[in-house]
């Protein structure tokens, strides 16, 4: 969220004209977009939930997931 609101700031500016988040439920961000910039802010959210990120056992782990793969023994999961 910090890194999309700074997005945000960037380009719009702060302030009552500018791009804010203005609720966080979970995954789901709302926010409130200057006319004719809507567009641009969504891509800004998608863009940063796209990122690959390390955790823990996965160190290239992707949000939403990556197709998922079959196999019958474990390690070829």
């Amino acid at each position: 969220m910090i890194e999309i609101q700074a997005a945000f700031d960037r380009e719009t500016g702060t302030g009552p004209d500018g791009c804010l988040i203005v609720q966080q439920v979970h995954d789901a961000l709302n926010a409130d977009a200057p006319l004719g910039y809507e567009t641009r802010a969504g891509q800004i959210m998608v863009d940063a939930f796209e990122q690959r990120v390390a955790l823990p056992g996965f160190p290239d782990a992707y949000f939403p997931a990556d197709k998922p793969t079959y196999g019958s023994h474990l390690d070829e999961i």
